[in-house]
This record gives C-alpha cells, structure tokens and sequence, in this order.
C-alpha cells in the first residue's frame, strides 16, 4: 500500500502488481466462480404387505407421491399382494427394526444417520416389548445439487 491523497484528504492503495501480504487484502488470483444452482431434496417411503410379511422401500425420489407409489410398486413386486406406505421420510436416513414377536410390529424412524434412525427405532421397538430387536432395513435420502 501507498498513501494517497493530499490538502486533507488522505488514504491508501494498493501497490500496482503487489501480492497481498499476511496482513490480508485483496488477492490478485481470482477466486474460482461460485456455482449457481439449487439443492433439491429427495424423498424414500417403505410399505408393508397388508396380509402378509413382505414390504417394499423407495429412496431418492423427487416427491413424495412418487416415493409413496414406488415403494408400493417394490412391495407387490416382492409377492406382497395389496401393500400400503407405512412410513415416508424426506432428506434423512430410514431404519426399519423388527424383534422376535410378531406382537411389536415394524419399528420405523428417521434421523441424520443411519445410526440414529436404528436406534430410535430399536428404542420404540424396546419399549413395545421386543427382546431381540434388530434393523431389518435402512437407506438415507440423499440431496444434490441441481445446476443452472
């Protein structure tokens, strides 16, 4: 830098050709362009047979309807007959946990992982009475980013 100015009026510039010190400053390399774009956010589903034991997931869909009528397809393409969505989640990790009586259920939950989703699920499967509770599937729902 330089000082500039004169009849009271002063300040400094920057030295023509100069690279920024540690001291900071600007820098004469450019930085590289930011991209422009946008992050979309995916949705997954899983669905149950409604009389039997099959079930069926979708992940990574754009809307929800879509991740509904996927996982619905998945289940009856896996001999479940009529299925329905038994829970949707959007931009998260899905852990489905089952234990070794029929009486609890599936236990779903979602979370920032797939380790937190399994052990909330594993928790509500618990606390329904499962002994033996354990993930019987988990997935994660994944944005990106869209470029313009």
């Amino acid at each position: 830098m330089y000082p500039i100015g004169g009849q009271g009026v002063q300040g400094c510039a920057p030295i023509p050709g100069a690279q920024a010190g540690a001291g900071g400053g600007a820098s004469s390399t450019p930085l590289p362009p930011r991209p422009t774009g946008e992050w979309i956010k995916t949705w997954g589903a899983l669905a149950g047979a409604v009389d039997g034991t099959a079930g069926g997931a979708s992940v990574n869909q754009l809307t929800e309807d879509a991740a509904r009528q996927k996982a619905v397809e998945n289940c009856e393409r896996q001999g479940g007959g009529r299925c329905k969505v038994d829970f949707v989640y959007q931009n998260q990790c899905v852990s489905a946990v089952n234990s070794e009586l029929v009486s609890t259920g599936t236990k779903y939950a979602s979370a920032g992982s797939v380790e937190s989703a399994t052990r909330l699920a594993v928790q509500a499967c618990t606390a329904a009475g499962g002994k033996e509770c354990r993930s019987i599937y988990s997935a994660c729902a994944v944005p990106f980013f869209r470029e313009y």
